[in-house]
């Protein structure tokens, strides 16, 4: 049966609660005196403040649970307050192969689960008929385990392993729902699960699955394990929620009630700000309710009889006419941009692997912020413990970049493994402004990252050389800002080959044909433009989106294969298409179009016994400012590449520079960095490029790393 609306006398109550209510809340934050009588929502705020909450949320939490309260429509029906716990079953869905800052070698994590509890406060106000509104308050943990299973080399040969993330993950909840009542005592309810997180903490480890296998060399069953904080994390889950529960009276007055409920909840925003990264929750629990029994509402004075009056002259209301609403119209077209930006009508894309060895060149330089001696946050540091865990092959799938920023591991290590090595360690500054013949801020630099080797990689002091100047041996022009900051760095330099030499890696590489898709997005409507999205995908699996809230720009081009995670993986084919929305709401969507897609990878041309090639790569680094000479670490590695190309092989030699200069004179620079190192190598076709950004040409080390020539090496491979 359907409720009565509340009576004068009960919307009194209620707004006498929300009075002292705001009395607790002038008593927490002005100084005024205290309130001794606090109703129940006084008490859920003091809830609030026991969880050290910042007081920005908890005054947010109070505006929007007063604002419900006077809002409500009123009923005859009495508030209901209680308690409940929960038994979570979390169910997590990712993709991402790392946390942010943890290095890991996992190929990806996709799911996991994990079983918790929880608990918390509730209160529920009659809505209107037999609808309630209902406001819980709960801590809640959306722990889970991670796993990802790979295959290792071990002393037992292949052998399974896997990796595992333990994610710690509480959270302060708030649900605002609708319930309905379906028979007495049966109600559903549906809403929203608002979480507040908390600090998240982590726990990783490899684990062979196999009973027989141990990882090599550590000869253990388990490596890499760490643990601490997770960084990046949203402030905010939010999950629409859905639930079911039955009321069993616990006295004959129906003042006190048990009830068992479940509820699933599906997060639809992330729990990291840089991860996809989203979990799913099942509750299963119990609530035990209390509910007052209402006070008797007094009868009204009777309503005085009114005389009649005299009929009012009609009123003649004309009918508003509707305004027209807008039209849109969308379109899109595709075509293929080969590599010399020429535009050719895309018949079909085709993705294929190679194996490759690659030759990542190790710049031996430390750059330091201005008048700063403090080692920059972007150089990835271990703690003490962790470097027993640190490995080369956590480096695999790093761009050349990252990999630079683990240089004083990677040389911690080769240290380690070199006991006889010795590192010299040479602090320089700009000599200008307030580092102008500052060679004590020179020896700080030095200093700061001897400290490193020495006590994170226990290095023998005896094996670290420090030395301290002004401007580096060889500086960059300093007459420009660019060159002044790349002077603010210290040189490491070794008396062994083997702690400075290049990473040399063997990869999988993959060239796309053609490697960039350019779309031509029109959007046309005389109202203004409220959104329009682009979105290409294989499968109903989202591989790549263009979007935006004014007119799309004309052209918009994808680089296939610029993000890994990005890159469609099945022969089939790619669907692309635009929709769009203007101010008067009107929508456009074109048909899906597509372009066939192939991948071949380096298993099926096995298989299918096709013509393969090998594609090694190497870049050859330092060419010293403004020169094209090759230095004493280029011609080593040259020497290791001149009896690695074949006679059948096809030698391509690429020149760059930075950007500082003009452009035709870092184009002419280019080429005689890439001509002398085909004469060094006596094979080879020379190409400049000019400043190309090959590396972020806004930080110094990448600016080194542009001063390069790259090496490709295509080798056939007979059928």
């Amino acid at each position: 049966m359907g409720r009565n609306r509340f009576s004068e006398y009960t919307q009194s109550m209620i707004l006498s609660s929300i009075s002292h209510l705001s009395c607790y809340i002038r008593r927490d934050f002005l100084p005024t005196q205290r309130n001794q009588n606090s109703s129940l929502v006084v008490i859920k705020v003091h809830y609030l403040k026991v969880l050290t909450m910042k007081r920005k949320h908890i005054s947010i939490i109070i505006g929007l649970f007063c604002i419900t309260i006077s809002s409500l429509n009123a009923q005859e029906s009495t508030i209901r307050y209680g308690i409940f716990g929960h038994g979570l079953l979390n169910m997590h869905n990712a993709n991402f192969k790392e946390l942010p800052g943890v290095p890991n070698c996992c190929k990806n994590y996709t799911e996991g689960t994990g079983s918790t509890i929880g608990g918390g406060f509730l209160i529920e106000f009659p809505f209107f008929s037999d609808f309630d509104f209902s406001f819980r308050m709960s801590y809640a943990d959306y722990s889970g385990l991670l796993e990802s299973t790979d295959n290792i080399i071990t002393a037992n040969g292949s052998t399974p392993f896997t990796h595992k993330l333990d994610a710690i993950i509480p959270a302060i909840s708030l649900q605002p729902s609708l319930m309905y009542d379906i028979t007495k005592g049966l109600k559903v309810h549906a809403g929203f699960d608002l979480n507040y997180l908390l600090n998240q903490k982590y726990s990783q480890k490899e684990v062979i699955s196999s009973p027989n296998g141990t990882f090599i060399p550590e000869n253990t069953r388990e490596r890499n394990a760490t643990s601490g904080d997770i960084q990046e994390n949203a402030v905010v889950m939010i999950a629409p929620m859905i639930g079911v529960a039955y009321e069993f009276p616990m006295n004959a007055k129906r003042t006190l009630f048990l009830t068992p409920e479940v509820q699933y909840q599906h997060g639809i925003t992330n729990l990291n700000n840089t991860l996809d990264w989203k979990v799913s929750t099942i509750r299963f629990g119990v609530a035990l309710k209390y509910s007052p029994k209402p006070t008797p509402i007094p009868k009204p004075d009777p309503i005085p009889e009114k005389k009649p009056e005299e009929p009012a002259k009609p009123i003649i209301a004309q009918t508003p006419v509707t305004p027209q609403k807008e039209p849109i119209e969308a379109q899109i077209r595709a075509v293929g941009l080969d590599e010399n930006g020429k535009e050719f009508p895309v018949a079909k894309i085709v993705v294929e692997e190679f194996l490759s060895a690659q030759i990542r060149p190790l710049l031996n330089y430390i750059f330091f912020d201005n008048n700063s001696s403090e080692i920059s946050p972007k150089y990835n540091k271990l703690s003490a413990e962790a470097t027993n865990s640190f490995s080369m092959i956590t480096l695999h799938n790093e761009s050349t970049l990252q990999t630079y920023y683990h240089i004083m591991n990677i040389i911690g290590q080769r240290l380690r493994e070199n006991p006889t090595a010795k590192l010299t360690i040479t602090g320089c500054n700009s000599n200008e402004s307030k580092e102008k013949n500052n060679t004590e801020l020179s020896e700080q630099r030095a200093n700061a990252v001897k400290e490193y080797f020495l006590k994170t990689w226990n290095i023998e002091e005896k094996r670290l050389i420090v030395r301290y100047r002004n401007l580096p041996e060889k500086p960059s022009n300093n007459d420009t800002d660019d060159g002044i900051a790349e002077n603010r760095r210290v040189e490491l330099s070794s008396d062994t080959w083997k702690i400075i030499e290049p990473v040399i890696l063997n990869d999988t590489i993959r060239t796309s044909n053609p490697p960039i898709i350019r779309f031509y997005p029109t959007v046309n409507t005389k109202a203004d433009i409220r959104d329009w999205k682009v979105i290409v995908s294989q499968q109903n699996k989202e591989y790549k989106q263009f979007s935006g809230t004014q007119t799309p720009p004309q052209l918009l081009d994808w680089a296939i294969l610029n993000d890994k995670n990005s890159i469609p993986s099945l022969s089939q084919p790619l669907y692309y298409t635009i929709n769009a929305e203007n101010s008067d709401k009107e929508k456009a969507i074109t048909p899906l179009l597509s372009i066939p897609f192939e991948q071949i990878t380096v298993q099926k041309k096995r298989a299918e016994k096709k013509s393969d090639k090998e594609i090694d790569r190497y870049s050859l680094i330092l060419f010293d400012f403004d020169r094209a000479e090759i230095g004493v670490a280029n011609k080593r590695i040259l020497d290791y590449i001149k009896p690695r190309i074949a006679p059948k092989a096809t030698v391509t030699v690429t020149g760059f520079t930075d950007k500082i200069g003009d452009d035709q004179h870092n184009k002419e620079l280019s080429l005689q960095r890439a001509q002398n190192t085909v004469k060094a190598l006596g094979k080879g076709t020379a190409i400049g490029e000019g400043e190309k950004e090959v590396f972020d040409n806004s930080v110094p080390e990448g600016r080194f790393y542009n001063r390069t020539v790259t090496v490709i090496v295509e080798t056939p491979i007979s059928k």
